[in-house]
């Protein structure tokens, strides 16, 4: 009797292996196996599902270089965008910065995750994201578009004034007696972004028009130039 019992019991525990119950509630990503197929672990459990279990919070992972994971830190705010929804902003921060290095063409970065609401369902794994970590914010400042620490002088010298110095000057276009007249205010660098610069000058007035890239006088006196909008 305690024989078959055994046998009874050691078949009723083969019979649960013919059922595999997820861990975790959730939607499923992606299937691995169909119906009928036979799995078996020998040496490596298989991967039957891919489950997601919260789809309304989700999670980025952004690589950034060894040069500026210096200035990553938890709780950062983020903005990203992504191709399916191009005119849109999203927002998150950030939750973890990983200290495991990894080398990606020839550079060392950095893996930072990134927490992200996505009550409305609109994000789906697997997206492609464009991020951008707020390092640093001030308010009610002048900015100028990088090109326009490029200036020619009129009589042809090429300046680029390179790293921020007291004696930088930025070309503004400025009405004096009713004539407009280009000018060097002097300026130094605040924030800096890949494409704007916070200008730092007691000299510059609302209503100036900063001049982009080069300027010049040709042979006939006339000015040639690229100028932005009022400040």
């Amino acid at each position: 009797v305690n024989k078959m019992q055994s046998q009874y019991d050691r078949a009723v525990t083969n019979l649960g292996y013919a059922t595999i119950t997820s861990p975790v509630d959730g939607t499923v990503i992606s299937r691995q196996v169909d119906v009928g197929q036979t799995v078996a672990a020998s040496f490596q459990t298989p991967d039957l599902f891919e489950i997601a279990e919260d789809l309304s919070q989700m999670q980025i992972e952004t690589s950034v270089s060894e040069a500026d994971i210096g200035m990553i830190n938890e709780g950062q705010s983020v903005t990203f965008t992504v191709d399916a929804y191009p005119t849109q902003t999203f927002e998150g921060s950030v939750r973890q910065v990983r200290l495991s290095p990894t080398i990606t063409s020839n550079v060392v970065v950095y893996t930072v995750v990134i927490d992200v609401d996505n009550s409305d369902l609109r994000l789906k794994p697997g997206m492609t994201a464009f991020v951008t970590i707020l390092i640093s914010e001030k308010k009610d400042v002048w900015k100028v578009q990088n090109s326009a620490l490029i200036l020619r002088s009129f009589d042809g010298i090429v300046a680029d004034p390179g790293d921020a110095t007291p004696s930088d000057h930025l070309a503004i276009q400025r009405i004096v007696d009713g004539e407009p007249t280009v000018v060097l205010v002097p300026y130094e660098k605040g924030l800096v972004t890949a494409t704007e610069t916070e200008i730092i000058s007691d000299e510059i007035q609302e209503g100036d028009r900063v001049i982009f890239g080069r300027y010049g006088l040709s042979s006939s006196g006339s000015s040639s130039m690229r100028m932005g909008p009022p400040m």
